[in-house]
């Protein structure tokens, strides 16, 4: 498991907590979401630094909190001073072997927010995890959020250089138990690493939707199917399925098919073994990356054009650096 792949599963572990916060659940954590003066619920990044912190005592990681940065800066007032990171990782219990960066962020904070602390994940040159918790998310929120970070970072560019590094963003939804990943890779360039930024934060969001269960009998669940609303298709990447290659994925309802660059009978598809929905297909899988099928994409139709599909599934194969 990759790095990455290591931030992408505690990520889903802290959120999937995060929701059962949201729900009579029986597994809840203790922890509640605390009420302002006038009853509204206080929803803020201290909530998933709690979580982060018990969810990281029961991993190999080594952590700190509120870690002081290496490097100054100019945050507020005009003397650069060490600021403060909200959560470190090491591999051991030796300061020295810090790995990864960990800011924590709520709501629809404002550019300049946003700005302080990616230039502590720029400039400290580890690879860095961005946690940002949405109480709901329409379909102008992130949209609007992704602009002002490509408005932060378009004031960053000259921290592009120095050591290769990734930072991956994940944006947990409360209301609706989305979970969206981005990532980023800060090397090549300083004009490639803008152009990727660009690129990454104006997609539409690829949207990894896992399912908090059991609920109590008392709740009634709706069905797998409306609830996460997958489309009629879809490219997705899981080492667990097939490690050297995307797949596409065709879905009805509650029901799906694969098909893989060496699928047999492509007419047909196939379905993994123990996992004969879709619901059990996304519970037992984690899918590190969805790729949306584009307007393109959808004058040929599946069955009848493989060599087509197949083309695009050694496209984002090459994108990926997934070789089969």
């Amino acid at each position: 498991m990759t790095l990455i792949d290591e931030l992408k599963s505690l990520s889903k572990i802290v959120s999937e907590k995060l929701w059962k916060m949201t729900d009579d659940h029986p597994s809840r954590p203790h922890l509640i979401f605390p009420e302002y003066r006038d009853k509204r619920i206080r929803i803020s990044e201290q909530e998933s630094k709690i979580i982060f912190s018990n969810v990281l005592e029961q991993s190999r990681w080594f952590y700190s909190v509120e870690t002081p940065t290496v490097k100054t800066y100019v945050q507020s007032g005009a003397t650069p001073l060490s600021a403060r990171t909200d959560i470190s990782l090491y591999e051991t219990p030796s300061p020295s072997s810090k790995l990864v960066n960990i800011e924590l962020k709520a709501h629809n904070a404002t550019k300049e927010n946003l700005r302080k602390d990616l230039e502590k994940l720029l400039r400290e040159e580890l690879d860095g995890l961005w946690f940002h918790t949405l109480e709901n998310c329409n379909s102008a929120t992130l949209p609007r959020i992704c602009e002002k970070f490509q408005e932060a970072f378009h004031d960053l560019r000259e921290y592009f250089g120095g050591k290769r590094r990734s930072i991956l963003f994940v944006f947990c939804v409360l209301e609706t138990k989305e979970l969206i990943n981005k990532l980023i890779r800060i090397e090549g360039s300083k004009e490639e690493v803008w152009a990727d930024i660009q690129k990454i934060f104006s997609e539409t969001p690829a949207i990894k939707y896992v399912k908090v269960s059991p609920q109590p009998s008392k709740i009634q669940e709706p069905s797998y199917a409306s609830s996460i609303n997958w489309p009629k298709h879809r490219f997705v990447y899981s080492k667990e399925l097939n490690r050297s290659s995307f797949l596409l994925i065709t879905v009805r309802g509650n029901s799906y098919k694969l098909r893989s660059l060496n699928n047999d009978n492509w007419l047909s598809g196939f379905k993994q073994n123990g996992a004969s929905t879709l619901e059990e297909l996304v519970d037992k899988y984690d899918f590190s990356e969805i790729a949306e099928v584009s307007q393109d994409d959808r004058q040929y139709t599946v069955q009848p054009n493989p060599d087509y599909w197949q083309g695009r599934i050694n496209e984002l194969n090459k994108k990926y650096n997934v070789c089969e």
